[in-house]
């Protein structure tokens, strides 16, 4: 349960550098990548098989990621208690 809570956060942090680089090729007209997106799809199953592999390759690791650090801050805040503790 907890890994899809990252996996949205994950998602949310990365929508605007997602927007930016999509921005790089379809600046004057945004709806075009829709558009272009959908003609890939529905012209071929491998294309679309791709898309989807790859985008659940890069949430699982966008989520990997966010995890990491979500544990290693916890860990240094617990290090930090200790130590105050035992002080």
């Amino acid at each position: 349960m907890l890994g899809i809570v990252f996996d949205r956060i994950a998602d949310q942090l990365a929508d605007g550098r997602d927007k930016k680089n999509r921005a790089i090729f379809f600046e004057k007209d945004k709806e075009s990548y829709s558009k272009i997106r959908n003609e890939l799809y529905d012209k071929s199953d491998a294309v679309k098989q791709l898309f989807d592999y790859t985008r659940s390759r890069l949430r699982i690791c966008r989520a990997w990621f966010f995890t990491r650090v979500h544990k290693t801050v916890i860990k240094k805040n617990r290090l930090a208690l200790n130590r105050h503790k035992t002080s």
